[in-house]
């Protein structure tokens, strides 16, 4: 190789046995100097779907969202009472979240799935001893928090990861996950929310939601699912106010491009409407349909819609399975 102008002289084979030399040589030097090189650190960290999948740190939502569903009744598709605390005012708070709680599971293999307390009402201080009462009564059961948040914080993740760390909760919904650019909220840090949520906490939160005006008025709800996957774990989609049922062509559209991601809805659903989406959503987040006179939840309406949601089976499924591909769970 020392000569370059060997590959160019004729030879007996004539120009075609040369070029087959260069080839081979070629070939040859190729080999030896890939053969010394070692992969960078980055991208066999980054880039094996192998490493990843086996991870024990990696927790895909889907897996997330079933093992709450196996704390409780083992259902796929999730009904979360969402209870209020002191949404009548002067009211016995531990006792109203006491009587919403046992109302809700009351029903056994026909009652909730979740239970998820909403300070709408009431104060941080409010919603926080009522959450230890709580916790302390009701150690074991599925159980969420929404802070609304405060001219301080408002968008309410930071208060309620605290919750959720300190009580043992499985669940965190915020309203707005700030993949939206709204009207109400100036923009929020993403990443200050990736550092900041629990590992082993389902956090869902909201777009295109109620009470908010985007600014991009444009932007499509598929647009705006597929920036919310990884953010959060569960995409949360509503109606255009309280006790008004999403569209169900909304979650069609936002379940068409998330495939197996989870997918839950927080307006509007009532035993008599929910057939419309219960093959489209993972997790339901209901209150006003489920409250008797007094604001309270029943137990009655908690079972008739769960009975409307159906009984089918969480089917188990370990981790590796979840790998994000359409066509792995062939569940829509």
């Amino acid at each position: 190789m020392s000569d370059p102008g060997w590959f160019f002289r004729p030879t007996p084979g004539g120009i075609r046995a040369d070029a087959r030399k260069m080839v081979l040589s070629l070939a040859l030097c190729a080999t030896t100097m890939i053969s010394t090189l070692e992969p960078p650190s980055d991208l066999c960290q980054c880039c094996s779907m192998s490493q990843a999948v086996a991870n024990p740190k990696f927790h895909h939502p889907s897996h997330k969202l079933q093992q709450i569903s196996q704390l409780g009744r083992g259902y796929r598709r999730q009904l979360w009472v969402v209870a209020y605390v002191n949404q009548v005012g002067n009211s016995p708070l531990l006792d109203e979240a006491f009587a919403d709680i046992e109302n809700s599971f009351e029903g056994g293999a026909e009652g909730a799935d979740a239970v998820v307390l909403i300070n709408e009402w009431s104060s941080l201080g409010e919603l926080e001893t009522t959450l230890d009462g709580v916790r302390r009564r009701f150690p074991d059961i599925p159980l969420g928090i929404n802070y609304l948040g405060d001219t301080e914080e408002p968008y309410g993740f930071k208060d309620s990861f605290r919750l959720a760390r300190t009580y043992n909760l499985q669940i965190v919904w915020t309203d707005f996950s700030g993949v939206d650019l709204i009207q109400e909220r100036e923009p929020v840090n993403l990443h200050e929310i990736q550092t900041l949520r629990p590992e082993n906490v389902f956090y869902a939160s909201g777009i295109h939601m109620k009470y908010s005006t985007l600014r991009q008025a444009e932007k499509t709800i598929e647009e705006s699912a597929l920036q919310a996957m990884g953010w959060v774990d569960g995409v949360i989609v509503t109606g255009p106010k309280t006790g008004i049922p999403c569209d169900p062509m909304i979650a069609r559209r936002a379940r068409k491009v998330m495939h197996d991601y989870p997918l839950g809805v927080a307006s509007g659903v009532n035993s008599e409407n929910v057939h419309q989406i219960k093959d489209i959503v993972d997790f339901f987040l209901v209150a006003s349909s489920l409250q008797n006179e007094a604001k309270r939840i029943s137990a009655q309406k908690v079972k008739t819609l769960r009975l409307a949601l159906g009984k089918e089976l969480y089917k188990a499924v370990p981790l590796e399975s979840f790998t994000g591909n359409p066509s792995s769970q062939g569940k829509y």
